[in-house]
């Protein structure tokens, strides 16, 4: 992609020290999340996590770029970072995703299965080749733009028109647990892979040693937990536990407010 300078905002050689300050700054939110979600304070680290998910859309919007070996054009800076910019930062990375999942093949989910049996992954917990086209096929951006919505009333108490209300005094602490604790898992293994792939963005993977080398790394490290059988059952129980509470109340709720 041919970048004009008319259109450049912030050019190819600041990426480097911009992708390395956006790291720095969503592991300091990720620190203090998962302290908060140790003191049993659900809501905060909810509200933070929301934050480190539209962080890391800014992140590997970086790490895109550079991978195009250009710049960042003004569009796509203001479409992140302008007024109203919340909906775009949380759907860009899930939106990015859905479209990779909608051309994947067969060949590609056997070769990805291979390459992760060979990083140590237990893969028999990968989802299915169907469960994943399936996965493309749900859009849920409209429910994902409301997580906006949640991190204001984990911060905030409001008025809803008839009563007070805010995710702490509100929510079931169950649900806050549950809730916070799903998308803090998911935040932190998206932002672990953007690293990882930003590390390794130069490097040949015919190299041995490399692959070697990447098989060590500390942070390969979440994502393979996550990848623990057990993990994922408990992961799928506190997804279905938060989610139904989220579509069939907080959205409704949401929607009372509306009108």
């Amino acid at each position: 992609m041919q970048v004009s300078l008319d259109n450049l905002l912030i050019p190819h050689d600041k990426l480097e020290s911009g992708f390395n300050y956006c790291q720095r700054h969503i592991d300091e939110l990720l620190k203090s999340s998962n302290s908060l979600y140790d003191k049993n304070h659900y809501s905060s680290s909810l509200a933070i996590t929301i934050l480190v998910i539209e962080e890391n859309s800014k992140l590997n919007l970086i790490l895109k770029c550079a991978m195009e070996k250009r710049g960042i054009t003004k569009k796509e800076w203001f479409e992140i970072t302008g007024r109203g910019s919340h909906d775009n930062k949380l759907i860009k990375n899930m939106e990015e995703r859905r479209r990779e999942l909608l051309s994947f093949t067969y060949d590609d989910y056997l070769r990805e299965v291979e390459r992760s049996r060979e990083l140590g992954f237990d893969v028999s917990s990968s989802k299915s080749f169907e469960s994943l086209k399936a996965q493309s096929l749900m859009n849920v951006t409209e429910q994902i733009k409301k997580f906006n919505l949640v991190k204001q009333d984990c911060f905030y108490l409001n008025w809803n028109g008839k009563d007070w209300y805010s995710f702490i005094t509100h929510a079931p602490k169950n649900i806050q647990k549950a809730f916070a604790y799903v998308n803090l898992q998911i935040a932190t293994n998206e932002w672990a892979n953007i690293v990882l792939k930003h590390k390794y963005l130069d490097k040949s993977w015919s190299d041995k040693a490399i692959v070697e080398q990447f098989k060590k790394e500390p942070l390969l490290e979440i994502a393979k937990k996550q990848s623990k059988q057990d993990f994922v059952n408990d992961m799928k129980k506190k997804i279905r536990l938060s989610y139904t509470y989220f579509e069939q109340t907080y959205l409704k709720k949401q929607s009372e407010r509306n009108n």
